[in-house]
């Protein structure tokens, strides 16, 4: 097998092959193609009778066709309300205003449980889990270790914690 690839007239013939079969598949249907220009009902732009947007009546469409322009029914409806799928995932009782304040509650800061500085080495033991400086723990970013503390960031605030005394 190895010698027909080497061959040099092998590759020239199995190009050909290959480059013929594209325009017998790819090239000529689309230089054969019988299209007239029509304007599209739902968006006014000019599309093609083959488009899937052709036909006026989705009953005379494909069973596909006519799925996705039920899917896209949305562009003919101006009032529609672009927050009413979040509104209907919002639990029962709430408000909009009280999800967004849950949401953007920051998580509880880890407990530093223990510290290693010096010698080039700068790490801290973070929930039970050693880190080191720009790695993450509970959505925190860990900018600095010092002697007696970490300074952690979360949404651009920084916040400083020491171990326990306990």
């Amino acid at each position: 097998m190895r010698a027909l690839f080497n061959n040099p007239w092998f590759v020239g013939a199995l190009g050909a092959l290959s480059l013929i079969y594209l325009v017998v598949t790819v090239v000529q249907p689309l230089l054969t193609a019988q299209t007239t220009a029509v304007i599209n009902p739902v968006t006014g732009a000019p599309a093609f009778e083959d488009d899937m947007f052709a036909a006026t009546d989705p009953k005379q469409a494909g069973s596909d066709t006519a799925t996705e322009r039920e899917a896209i029914r949305w562009l003919e409806d101006v009032q529609r309300d672009p927050f009413a799928e979040y509104l209907k995932q919002q639990p029962a009782g709430k408000t909009t205003e009280e999800a967004i304040e849950q949401q953007s509650q920051r998580p509880a800061l880890p407990k530093l449980d223990a510290l290693f500085y010096g010698q080039g080495v700068k790490a801290a033991v973070l929930n039970s889990q050693l880190r080191g400086v720009g790695d993450f723990i509970n959505d925190y970013r860990i900018l600095e270790v010092d002697a007696d503390t970490v300074t952690l960031e979360y949404a651009g605030k920084q916040y400083r914690i020491e171990p326990d005394a306990s």
